[in-house]
Parts: C-alpha cells; sequence; structure tokens
C-alpha cells in the first residue's frame, strides 16, 4: 500500500507528538503489573486503578487521531529524498529473496552516499561534475587492495582506522569496486544495526561472497549488550564459512579502536579476538607524493583545487565540509550550541549516532545561563535545529534529521544525528566537564533502551552524580534491566537503607541475577536477618558454584567480631569446591584461627571477571558494600591514593610531569595532561604530599567531571585528611550535586 504525502506528514507528527506518551503510559503499566515496584514508580500508584488507565489510553488515543486528522489536510511537500533510505529500500527488496545486499557491480555514486560516504562540499560552477570527487590513491589504498585480495579466498576482517572525515569509507568503496566487482555488498540498517547484522547471520540469508559493510564498526562491536554478541556471530561466520568467503570491512576512529582492542582490560574479548590483525591506518594529511598526483590529476576536478588551495594537505575533511562544519559549530548561537552539547555529550557516553529530539530538547536548556533561557522563544528548539540542519554548499549541517527506511517497522522516533567531524572535535571540547542535571534527567525520562540507561548511569556514578545513577538506574529497571536492580540494590545498601536492598535485590534475583546475591545477603545480614542472610549465600554455592556471597557475607561477620561465624559460614564448603581460592582462604583461615584480612579478595571473586554495576569508583564504595556503613560516619577510612594507581600515564612522561609539579609549573602541568587526553589522579597525590590542598581538591573535582575512576576515592580521602569526616561521609554515600557540590541525602 502506498501511503501519500499527508498520511506520512500525519505519521511523523503521531510519532513526534503522542507515541512517546502513549508508550510511556503502557510501559507503566506494565511496570506496576509486573510488580517492579514502588521504589522504581513511587508516583505511578494511580496506575493501579484500571478505570484510571484506561480513561487515560482513550484521552491519547483520540489526541492522536485528532491531530493525525489535522496534520494530513495541512498543505506541504513529502520528505526531501535520503540515499540511506533507498539502499535499506533496495536492500529490503533482495530480502525478499532471502539474500541480504546488492551487486558490488551495479552500484552507483549516489550508493556510495547510501553507504556513508561524505558528500562532498560544492564549489561555484561545479553542477554538471560527477557526484564523488576524483580520486587520489595513497600508499595505504594498495595495503586495502591487497588485503581484499587475500581475503578474497578464505574470508576475513579489514578495518581502516583513522581520525573523522580523512577518506576511510571512500577508500573502502573504492577498493570494493576494484578488487570485487563480482561480490555482493551488505550494510546492516534496520531496525537498528547490530540487530540488523544479527539476525540475518541467525537467519542465513548473507550470501557467500558478501562484504558486510561495518562503517563506523563501533556501532556494531561496541555497543553494549548486544557488541560481543555481533563480534562472536562475526567470528563463527567467517570461520564457518558456508558456501564460501564472507568478508568484513569497515572503518572506526582510533579511540574506539584502541577501547576495543586494549588487551589491559577484560572488556571486549571478542571484538579483540574478530579484530585481530585487522587494522589499516589511514593518515589524516596528504603527503608530498599525495599532492604531486592529486595536482596531476586528469581531467582535473575543480574540488581537488579548492582543497589545494585551502586545505594545507588536510584535503579529504576539507572535500567534507570539515572546515565549514566546525565554524558553524565555533560561531553557533547560544541556543544552537546547547543543542549541540547535549547531542555530543550524549553521543561520547553513550556511543549512539541516533539522538532522539525528546531528549536534546529536553537537555539543553541546562547548557544555558538562566537569562539566556529567560530570552528563549517558544519555538526555540525547532529553531535551533533547522538552523542545524541547514546544508551549506553541498555539505549536510552539524545536524541531520534521521529518516525512516522504506518498509520499515513503525515510525521510528524522531532523532537527529551529529555530524562526524563535530563528534570528535566536541569529544575532546566536552571531555573536562560533566553534563549539567538536565542532560541526566531528560536521559531517564526520554531514552528506551536500558542498556545506554545502564551506561549513562555508570557514567554519572563515575562522576560522583549518585542520585542521577540511581534515577537512571530506576529507568532502565522499568524498562526491564535486572543489572539496574542489582545496582540499585547495592546503593540502597551503601546508604544505610537495608530495607530496601533486599527489596531490589530480591527482585533482582527472582529475574535470573545470580549475581546479585552478593548485595541481597549483605542486605539481608545489614537488616538483622542473619539466617535469611547465610541462606542466600549457600544457595549461591548450590546452584552456581559461586563462593563470591558467602565470603562477602563471613568478611562481615569478621569485622563485626564474629569470628566463630564467619569460621563456620566458611567450613560449610568443602575444600575446593569453590574452586582453588577459596581453599587457600580456608586452610589459611584453619592455620591461623582466624578469617584473614584483605577485603580486595572479595572483590576480585565477583568482580575481576566482570564487572559489577557502578563499581567504577572501586575503592570505599565497594568497600563498604562489604561493610554497609552506619549513619555516624563510623568505619575504616579509604586508603590515600598513590602514584601507582596511574595506569594510563606514559611511564617515559611520569617524572617530567613530577618535576613540573615539584616546580608549580600548573600551566605546563595542565598543558601535558590535556595532549595525554585525561586528569592522572596521581597529579592531585602529589599536590596532597607537597601540601598544595586546595589545588589538590581543585584538581581531583575536576577528574572526577572528566570520569577518572580512581578520582572520588581520592578527594574522600583527602577531606579525611583534612579532618572533615562528616563531609567525607557524606560524600563517599551520597556523592556530588547537580552543581559539584557534596550532595545532601536523597
Amino acid at each position: 500500500m502506498t501511503v501519500g504525502k499527508r498520511g506520512g506528514r500525519s505519521q511523523a507528527l503521531l510519532a513526534t507528538a503522542v507515541l512517546p506518551a502513549v508508550t510511556a503510559l503502557t510501559v507503566a503499566v506494565l511496570a506496576v503489573a509486573t510488580n517492579v515496584g514502588t521504589e522504581v514508580l513511587p508516583a505511578w500508584d494511580w496506575l493501579r486503578t484500571p478505570w484510571l488507565v484506561w480513561s487515560a489510553v482513550g484521552v491519547l488515543t483520540a489526541v492522536a487521531a485528532t491531530l493525525a486528522v489535522a496534520q494530513a489536510h495541512r498543505p506541504g511537500g513529502g520528505p526531501p529524498s535520503d540515499p540511506a533510505a533507498e539502499i535499506a529500500s533496495r536492500q529490503s527488496s533482495a530480502r525478499r529473496g532471502r539474500t541480504e545486499g546488492m551487486s558490488v557491480g551495479e552500484l552507483t555514486e549516489a550508493d556510495a552516499l547510501a553507504l556513508e560516504v561524505h558528500r562532498a562540499v560544492l564549489t561555484d560552477g561545479d553542477e554538471d561534475l560527477p557526484l564523488l570527487p576524483r580520486y587520489v590513491e595513497r600508499p595505504f589504498d594498495h595495503d586495502v587492495r591487497e588485503s581484499l585480495r587475500r581475503c578474497r579466498a578464505r574470508g576475513g576482517v579489514i578495518m581502516l582506522i583513522g581520525e573523522s572525515s580523512t577518506g576511510k569509507t571512500r577508500a573502502c568503496w573504492e577498493a570494493m569496486r576494484a578488487v570485487l566487482p563480482d561480490w555482493r555488498v551488505w550494510h546492516p540498517l534496520a531496525p537498528e544495526r547490530p540487530e540488523a547484522l544479527v539476525s540475518a547471520i541467525e537467519a542465513g540469508t548473507i550470501a557467500p561472497r558478501t562484504v558486510i559493510w561495518l562503517n563506523e564498526a563501533q556501532l556494531y562491536l561496541g555497543r553494549p549488550g548486544v557488541g560481543e554478541r555481533v563480534a562472536s556471530e562475526l567470528q563463527q561466520l567467517i570461520g564457518a564459512q558456508p558456501g564460501g568467503p564472507v568478508i568484513v570491512l569497515g572503518s572506526m576512529w582510533p579511540n574506539f579502536w584502541n577501547s576495543l582492542t586494549d588487551a589491559e582490560t577484560k572488556d571486549h574479548p571478542a571484538a579483540r579476538a574478530l579484530l585481530q590483525g585487522s587494522a589499516v591506518p589511514v593518515p589524516s594529511t596528504f603527503h608530498d607524493a599525495d599532492m604531486r598526483r592529486l595536482r596531476l590529476a586528469d581531467p582535473p576536478d575543480p574540488r581537488l583545487g579548492l582543497a589545494d588551495r585551502s586545505a594545507d594537505g588536510r584535503i579529504t575533511q576539507f572535500l567534507a565540509g570539515a572546515p565549514q562544519l566546525l565554524d558553524r559549530y565555533r560561531n553557533a548561537g547560544e541556543v544552537a550550541r546547547a543543542v549541540l552539547w547535549a547531542a555530543v555529550d550524549l553521543q561520547r557516553l553513550t556511543g549512539t549516532v541516533h539522538l532522539p529530539a525528546a531528549f536534546l530538547r529536553a537537555a539543553a536548556s541546562g547548557y544555558l545561563t538562566a537569562s539566556a533561557w529567560d530570552q528563549t522563544a517558544d519555538d526555540w528548539f525547532e529553531t535551533a535545529t533547522d538552523e542545524l540542519c541547514r546544508p551549506a554548499r553541498g555539505v549536510p549541517g552539524p545536524l541531520t534529521a534521521r529518516k525512516p527506511a522504506p518498509g520499515g517497522a513503525g515510525a521510528p522516533t524522531p532523532a537527529y544525528r551529529l555530524a562526524d567531524v563535530l563528534a570528535e572535535a566536541g569529544r575532546s571540547e566536552r571531555s573536562r566537564r560533566c553534563p549539567p542535571g538536565t542532560f541526566w534527567k531528560a536521559a531517564a525520562e526520554s531514552l528506551n533502551d536500558a542498556d545506554q540507561l545502564l551506561q549513562l548511569a555508570r557514567a554519572a556514578t563515575v562522576r560522583g552524580r549518585y542520585h542521577r545513577a540511581y534515577q537512571l538506574s530506576a529507568a532502565a529497571a522499568w524498562r526491564g534491566s535486572t543489572a539496574a536492580l542489582e545496582a540499585m540494590a547495592w546503593m540502597r545498601l551503601i546508604s544505610g537503607d537495608a530495607a530496601t536492598a533486599r527489596r531490589l535485590g530480591t527482585k533482582a534475583v527472582a529475574r535470573g541475577d545470580s549475581g546479585a546475591r552478593i548485595v541481597l545477603a549483605l542486605a539481608c545480614d545489614a537488616a538483622g536477618d542473619e539466617h535469611a542472610a547465610a541462606e542466600v549465600a549457600r544457595q549461591a554455592i548450590r546452584d552456581a558454584d559461586d563462593p563470591a556471597a558467602l565470603l562477602a557475607l563471613a568478611r562481615r561477620r569478621r569485622d563485626r567480631g564474629l569470628a566463630e561465624q564467619a569460621a563456620a559460614l566458611l567450613l560449610d564448603l568443602p575444600p575446593g569446591s569453590a574452586g582453588m581460592a577459596v581453599s587457600r582462604v580456608i586452610e589459611s583461615m584453619r592455620r591461623s584461627g582466624s578469617f584473614p584480612p584483605g577485603s580486595e579478595f572479595v572483590v576480585n571473586v565477583r568482580y575481576g571477571d566482570q564487572a559489577a554495576p557502578y563499581s567504577a569508583p572501586n575503592g570505599p564504595r565497594i568497600a563498604r558494600a562489604m561493610d554497609p556503613p552506619q549513619r555516624d560516619g563510623s568505619g575504616p577510612e579509604a586508603s590515600a591514593p598513590t602514584a601507582t594507581d596511574s595506569s594510563a600515564t606514559d611511564p617515559l612522561d611520569r617524572d617530567t610531569v613530577y618535576d613540573l609539579v615539584r616546580r608549580r609549573d600548573h600551566a605546563r602541568v595542565d598543558e601535558l595532561m590535556e595532549r595525554m587526553g585525561r586528569m592522572d589522579v596521581a597529579v592531585g597525590w602529589w599536590y596532597q604530599q607537597m601540601g598544595d590542598l586546595d589545588r589538590a581538591r581543585r584538581w581531583f573535582v575536576t577528574a572526577i567531571d572528566r570520569g577518572e575512576q580512581n578520582a572520588m576515592p581520592a578527594l574522600i580521602h583527602l577531606i579525611r585528611s583534612r579532618g572533615e569526616h562528616q563531609q567525607a561521609r557524606q560524600l563517599e554515600v551520597f556523592g556530588l550535586d547537580d552543581e559539584g557540590r557534596v550532595s545532601r541525602s536523597w
């Protein structure tokens, strides 16, 4: 069935204005019906009254129909054509024959744009030129094509690594057409990139001799909750080669590559294995020999000539419109800049490229001063997004509105995409800044992806915004995340609310989160139900041979002076039944007559291989979870940070940094840290050792805002060292408020 222009506009309005409200209400009904709990939605008790619920649904549905009809009769044209939508439609047609993708030999230049090759900047009088500028090969192009030739027989992965707008995607396009003209190419896009890829692999619709096109591969491999599955499925597909080889051809920025392939972490093991040996570096500039080839291009292309005169070797960036986009970013008005900053922060903290309009509208106000916000017009958001989406010289604007692919399932949530070059520039500019309160609040209320919400909750935690982390966790739990329930239980336990922690932990365990037995056992014990606590810990052994809950409980009882109870708990374990580590603990206890110290053992058993939700601060918060805090602030103090906490500082630079700190050359210290891309916590510790406590405190606060994991424990220790125990206790339990001050209870 064909949908006319008016019907398309009414559907768009329905998606924009009404469907989110109906969806939110429906989810709320389900949340109450499935008993997520009053801890998550305490203000929605009215949903338990059926006539109120269905009356509200009826009103919203009637409003939706009225608005749709009204919109359908408004004059105006339909949406402009979109290359990505067109290629998705063609792929959809191919899928009816159960084969993904299209023939490489049949691709046109328009398909290059659909495969996300950047549209080139326009020059005066170039309307008759080809859509793509003439391609100038560089030395790395030879490496790409040789890699494709090697993979043509046996399959494999080729990943181009370079900064934004350096020509990665165009190089993939040229190499694929030159080496594999008789293959197929498939760009997984809808309904979401990683889900589309996994579904096709499972359905067996990827034919042999297909190039799987993973432009911005981090969107497939780095997405929480699904990225590792994508990597595993691709490994299996390439290794099995059912009927013939398959090649994964993609690109990503260096920071994403480093994150996915870092052997020093235990994150992304499947992605790391998939990507091993696949990198082809792409330089950011054209070298002298490249420039000579560019100038000898025949026939000449005026766009290349303009880039030669204007770009100082950064040819591909100029052609992609990077200078114009950066100028528009730097010169944007206050309101437009606020929208861009909200977009930058969401993309840098979650990795998502689809930035919901509802989120941007709700978050942007916090990036404005009070006086600037008071002066905004009623249509401020529409005015700002219209300005930001306006193309210039043929290049899309800083934002691009997301359009649905023809034949897609339902109307997508209205969203925008941020230009790559601005995502990269904004990531650097915003790296030292913690997003405002409206950012976290808008995310909790506007985002529907539980994994993204949980990711943001972790980002809020490491930045000390514990109340925002709890709010985001509640939103993720509302949307079905069991891990979020466990995280909420930890935070309640740390704050001293053992009863609520127990309820949340019970729900998490009931939903299949066996790891939540640790917090459940400790919550039961803190609530005074020692028998239930021990039974929870023993059940973890019986069900999963997991000693972590029992060890945590034994440690807590030992620290409370209940050594016999601690020993009894451990002696319930047959030596070796839960692994060599437990056997060593038991034998050590038997020899010494007491449970050995070392709380880090408990943390490593549970969290060494699987990071616990919100274990980012690592120091006192997890330690406090093993020994729930007392409201009078008593308990062991956080240990002091040391210079060895600086795991990311280049050892060759550490002596240089220390010498600058000792000489109080603060400007040089800041410059070096900025170049290294982080705020090393050890620098603040050095300031503290030298007696410059005010500067140390400012350093730690800035490091917290930047998201440095060890900065919060360092700040707590500094405050305690100054004798401000109550404030340190308050900070440890409740974190910072939106303005960066020590938070009150929440």
